[in-house]
């Protein structure tokens, strides 16, 4: 399976997972989305990256909110510059 199948795999599961947790009120969601995110920018998956930050801004609505959205907003200024 190639790369980018496994990522799109991987995407789905995750959202699956959200989808199914969307009663769960953690902070560990848009953490996951967040550190997802950080893994794909390193390894060169801007478009990827740049979705999970979507994902963790959607779904940042629990603790430490103001840290997340300050981690997803810098990390978002690195992958559009």
């Amino acid at each position: 399976m190639s790369l980018i199948l496994k990522l799109h795999k991987r995407k789905e599961i995750f959202e699956r997972i959200l989808h199914d947790c969307r009663e769960v009120e953690s902070y560990q969601i848009p953490k996951s989305a967040l550190l997802a995110a950080e893994i794909l920018a390193e390894q060169g998956l801007r478009k990827e990256a740049l979705e999970y930050l979507d994902i963790g801004e959607a779904t940042n609505q629990y603790g430490y909110q103001k840290t997340f959205r300050r981690q997803i907003q810098s990390l978002r200024r690195k992958l559009e510059n």
